[in-house]
């Protein structure tokens, strides 16, 4: 062997999906592919979600828990096929219980 390796340079985005409150700390943390949708509009949600994941340039996407959860069957049956992007749900406050740590957090 020569010691050469092989270079793959992979070079994808990342986008963020959801309400503004749940993208604003991604936003300034420095990512540029923000998606805001409004308050329980998850017919919208299911559009730029399917856009999204369609567009070879996102490697991984990242959505509020509860969006993902009212998701129809047949995009995440879609998603069960894909190899990329990777999606990630993160909780929200309401959803994780927030309130409560905070609460001990305080103690």
């Amino acid at each position: 062997m020569s010691g050469q390796g092989c270079t793959l340079e992979i070079n994808m985005e990342i986008s963020i999906i959801g309400e503004r409150d749940f993208t604003l700390g991604f936003q300034l943390c420095g990512i540029k592919n923000i998606q805001n949708v409004e308050k329980s509009d998850y017919t919208n949600f299911n559009k730029v979600f399917t856009e999204t994941i369609e567009n070879s340039d996102i490697g991984i996407v990242v959505v509020n828990e509860t969006y993902y959860q009212k998701m129809p069957i047949q995009i995440k049956k879609k998603l069960e096929k894909l190899v990329s992007p990777v999606v990630v749900a993160l909780s929200d406050e309401d959803s994780a219980g927030g309130s409560d740590l905070r609460t001990l957090i305080k103690r």
